[in-house]
């Protein structure tokens, strides 16, 4: 079944109906106004962008997404514009792409997909892309102790093989060029019992 389930979610209409089905658009529009909080001119990066669903959300910034799945980028390109640029890339080539510097970078539903130590690489190669005082913000589904059965429940059967707690979450950042300005467990993002940990970091 999680093998069905997983080349299904490759698919990037497979994918959005899901995302569609739970409720993300929620999510993401609340993303961008309570953490994103994208200024209009600035660049941005969005690593594992997917099919892009978050670009129309920030308005008028110059955007970067990065994403290995080539079947997500495809379904993007809709939104490709003189102020929108696509990468069919390894998130783990980002310093070889010749990209930035950006204002802010986001990695949003990423990092659950990734071991600790590539998560850590992309963390400073994150950093090198940005400005000094440059924003960093992550969300992933997390093992919250406050949270539902439900949630952890399905935080469990996610795709994504690495859902971590909220210190798990934190200790990435531990010895890395960000200051953690904001972690905060959230409920509330989509119409579902659901936990994400929602990291707002800034480049020193």
């Amino acid at each position: 079944m999680a093998t069905l389930r997983d080349s299904l979610l490759k698919n990037a209409r497979w994918y959005a109906a899901c995302q569609r089905l739970v409720g993300a658009d929620r999510a993401q529009r609340r993303m961008v106004a309570d953490h994103l909080r994208p200024v209009a001119g600035s660049a941005v990066l969005d690593v594992g962008c997917g099919d892009a669903h978050v670009r129309p959300l920030l308005g008028a910034v110059d955007y970067v997404g990065v994403d290995l799945n080539d079947n997500y980028i495809d379904a993007a390109v809709d939104k490709v514009d003189d102020h929108t640029r696509l990468l069919h890339a390894d998130v783990a080539s980002l310093p070889g792409l010749g990209l930035g510097p950006f204002d802010l970078a986001m990695a949003l539903g990423l990092q659950h997909h990734l071991p600790d130590d590539v998560v850590r690489n992309l963390i400073e190669d994150v950093a090198a892309v940005l400005h000094p005082g440059g924003r960093y913000v992550t969300m992933d589904p997390v093992f919250a102790p406050d949270g539902r059965t439900t949630a952890r429940v399905l935080a469990a059967l996610d795709r994504g093989r690495y859902v971590r707690d909220e210190p798990g979450y934190v200790r990435l950042f531990d010895d890395s060029p960000f200051e953690l300005d904001v972690v905060r467990v959230r409920h509330d993002l989509l119409p579902i019992p659901y936990s994400h940990l929602v990291i707002e970091a800034r480049r020193r």
